[in-house]
């Protein structure tokens, strides 16, 4: 978390002022810490900011819904 907060220090996302792909694959890693190991990133406000600001961008909200559906869909039990 520590690297991650020194890449958005002064800027909103990852490559700057722009959502961009790294953001996209960075806040997936994140978020499997924090789901799969229970990772706090409270004590890192960058991070903090930057994964609040994701959750609530447009673009990226729907990508992760459609993405949410086609990872629900591979993980349904199979009709017989």
């Amino acid at each position: 978390m520590e690297k991650i907060g020194k890449w958005l220090e002064g800027k909103h996302y990852i490559g700057g002022e722009k959502i961009t792909l790294p953001d996209f694959q960075v806040f997936n890693e994140v978020n499997e810490v924090i789901y799969l190991m229970g990772v706090d990133i409270s004590g890192n406000a960058n991070v903090q900011a930057w994964f609040n600001r994701l959750n609530e961008h447009a673009t990226f909200k729907t990508h992760h819904e459609k993405l949410g559906g086609i990872i629900a869909a591979m993980n349904a039990p199979k009709a017989e």
